[in-house]
């Protein structure tokens, strides 16, 4: 999916037009802004993100390449005024803002900006939950919260970049740390997974219900 969101940034670069972002502060928009390196120069980043990449950045021995994203972020526009975000919705044409799912922060007021662009792009990254501003944006085409509502005519994708790692990488980080106890959430396969956990790795393992306490 990588190819295609690229892709479809540089089309919209083409045609002078915007490509809105609205991404989680930790993790999605600082994958966002690697897999669009080349365009650096051309991205401003805007709301909780900003501070999360800041932060994220100081910690380079926690990161497949510190020194790739730190050149990104030095080529990157940080949005802090109202002004700010004029003139970067007039000369960054990629723009990287919480909240992810429309729910608030600065990207609801670029997509304000933008709504009326047949051109622009708006560019999901993730999962949208049921009833939530950009969950009904994809199905509607129309934004909407308690204080507004507004057509909005962009073209609007979403892309699937898991945040999670996988059955590999979860085995891979118990080999490192080697705990004593496993509790398996936030998935459909727990209980196969905590399986797994107590057969390969012969420690205790838990996938509990909702509402279920465990004492660890």
């Amino acid at each position: 999916e990588n190819a295609v969101l690229v892709r479809i940034v540089e089309e919209t670069i083409q045609r002078n037009e915007v490509a809105l972002f609205p991404v989680f502060a930790i993790g999605r928009s600082q994958e966002v802004m690697m897999i669009l390196e080349r365009y650096a120069h051309k991205i401003a980043l805007d709301g909780m993100a900003k501070l999360a990449s800041e932060i994220i950045a100081g910690h380079g021995a926690y990161l497949r390449d510190a020194r790739k994203f730190r050149e990104i972020l030095k080529k990157t526009m940080f949005v802090r005024s109202h002004e700010d975000r004029i003139k970067a919705l007039k000369n960054r044409p990629i723009i990287i803002s919480s909240a992810g799912m429309l729910g608030g922060g600065p990207a609801v007021s670029y997509l304000r900006e933008i709504s009326k662009r047949k051109g622009s792009k708006v560019m999901f990254t993730g999962f949208l939950v049921e009833e939530s501003p950009g969950r009904n944006l994809i199905e509607t085409k129309i934004f909407k919260n308690s204080e507004e509502e507004f057509n909005v005519h962009c073209d609007v994708h979403q892309f699937e970049l898991s945040a999670h790692t996988d059955r590999t990488g979860i085995f891979d980080i118990i080999k490192r740390t080697r705990p004593s106890t496993v509790i398996c959430v936030h998935g459909d396969k727990c209980q196969q997974l905590a399986k797994d956990v107590e057969e390969n790795f012969g420690i205790q393992a838990f996938a509990p219900k909702n509402g279920e306490e465990v004492r660890v």
